[in-house]
């Protein structure tokens, strides 16, 4: 997912697992994981875990007048422990 499509006024609610390189869910069960980069028209976000040892996530966006219109915006995600980070590629918002 690279993408979101959202209506200008609304809110979105988005799920995802990260996985490996073979495409298998990972057990990310000591990982924490949050927004990295965000736009700084994204100032309503959450990330959380749903279930951490398949690692399934889901992000909150709170609409904002400030979200630029078209696919101007976006953020990564980044999962973390101890010293070691990695984030994933850019998730665009594209308002219509």
């Amino acid at each position: 997912m690279n993408e979101i499509t959202i209506n200008r006024g609304s809110d979105v609610t988005l799920t995802g697992s990260w996985r490996d390189e073979t495409g298998e869910p990972m057990d990310l069960r000591d990982w924490n994981i949050s927004a990295f980069q965000p736009h700084p028209s994204i100032s309503g976000m959450t990330v959380e875990w749903l279930d951490a040892s398949t690692a399934r996530y889901r992000v909150y966006i709170e609409w904002s007048d400030q979200i630029p219109h078209g696919k101007m915006a976006g953020f990564r995600l980044r999962i973390s422990k101890d010293n070691a980070e990695v984030s994933s590629p850019k998730i665009w918002i594209n308002v219509t």
